[in-house]
């Protein structure tokens, strides 16, 4: 797999979930063959203040799939969802408790 790493995600206000695709590159855009990654990866930000959330979007709205708290420790995991058949990455967005806080550290993996 080859990583896209899309670096510290900061979210300038609390509420207002910013989607990953907004945060791609043309370039990367064009890396990610059909709109479907393997893997996706959130890493604590061990700078933050609150809690991050991974959310989903679904008909009823976006769902909090996963609260990254700060790390407490050094050596903490990343969220990750994996799937072989793809993820539409387009479908997830990050969010922070504390407004400009930093949501993680994002990585997306592709074939």
């Amino acid at each position: 797999m080859q990583a896209i790493p899309l670096g510290l995600v900061i979210v300038p206000t609390a509420g207002e979930a910013i989607t990953i695709a907004s945060l791609l590159t043309p370039a990367q855009a064009a890396a990610i063959p059909g709109g479907v990654v393997k893997r996706i990866d959130v890493w604590p930000n061990p700078q933050a203040a609150g809690i991050a959330y991974v959310k989903a979007a679904t008909p009823a709205g976006a769902n909090i799939v996963a609260a990254i708290p700060p790390p407490t420790a050094p050596a903490q995991f990343p969220w990750s969802v994996e799937d072989e058949d793809g993820i539409p990455y387009e479908q997830f967005s990050l969010d922070v408790e504390s407004s400009g806080d930093g949501a993680g550290f994002l990585t997306l993996w592709v074939d």
